[in-house]
């Protein structure tokens, strides 16, 4: 552009072809080259773009991104900055693991409290948490073995979502046996096991598939991907833990029975 600008242009050869629209064009180019390379440019920094034929996020995007890192930090020494969204995941990959387990502790020493203060009793509480981590788990487990891209974002709400909203389902069952075991009546467990399924399925299944159809029908309409991914993620959650409640929790009760149980 230098060289059309100060040699061509001047040039009567040439200068005798060129319209009053060309030489605006021109001139219009030249500018904005000068005015971007300012920007490129400066006293202290210089900026450097760089464009790759990689996924926004995905390992080899990320192993990338550390190795331009290690060699501008050998070349530049400590005074470069890597910006961008893949660079923004790049750094949240780093940190993810430990901020979900700080999360999953968190989480399960709060809602463990809580549940303590309700039951009395350190058995219940850790059998109640257990079944709804569980829960967490086995959804976590088999979006990766399905290779379901999700946003760590969602995983991190699922965490915390699932656990305090499912968790009512296992209170409600064991709240009912304990109840129906320390009656004067005297229920057997296999007997007080069926009652307090009896008594707790309606509301459990109610309020789950409230739950599980509001998320899912969130999950496909939103065309916003985090927004859908983590409302998908809590309805396969829930699921999930509305079968452990069904099936594993009055198990658990049964064989827990007289750590569970308190006769009076």
């Amino acid at each position: 552009m230098a060289f059309i600008t100060e040699q061509v242009l001047p040039n009567e050869l040439y200068a005798k072809s060129m319209t009053d629209k060309m030489r605006q064009d021109l001139e219009d180019g030249r500018q904005e080259i000068e005015e971007n390379r300012e920007l490129m440019l400066s006293g202290s920094y210089k900026r450097m773009m760089v464009s790759l034929a990689v996924p926004l996020e995905w390992e080899e995007t990320f192993g990338f991104i550390g190795q331009m890192k290690e060699k501008s930090d050998e070349t530049f020494g400590k005074q470069t900055y890597l910006v961008g969204d893949s660079t923004m995941g790049y750094e949240m990959d780093l940190g993810f693991m430990d901020e979900l387990n700080f999360v999953s502790v968190l989480t399960i020493v709060s809602i463990l409290v809580v549940v303590i203060l309700t039951f009395r009793s350190v058995i219940s509480s850790g059998v109640l948490v257990a079944v709804i981590q569980s829960a967490v788990f086995i959804v976590t487990a088999l979006i990766a073995l399905l290779g379901i891209s999700v946003n760590y974002v969602a995983l991190i709400l699922v965490q915390c979502i699932l656990m305090g909203s499912t968790i009512d389902y296992g209170i409600l069952f064991i709240s009912n046996y304990t109840e129906i075991r320390g009656s004067a009546e005297g229920r057997d467990k296999r007997e007080a096991v069926c009652i307090a399924m009896n008594r707790s399925i309606k509301t459990i299944m109610t309020s789950s598939l409230i739950l599980v159809s509001c998320c899912l029908t969130i999950g496909f309409a939103m065309t916003q991907k985090i927004i859908a991914q983590t409302c998908s993620v809590i309805a396969y959650g829930t699921i999930c833990a509305i079968v452990l409640v069904i099936f594993v929790l009055p198990a658990l009760a049964y064989v827990l029975d007289r750590f569970i149980v308190k006769k009076k």
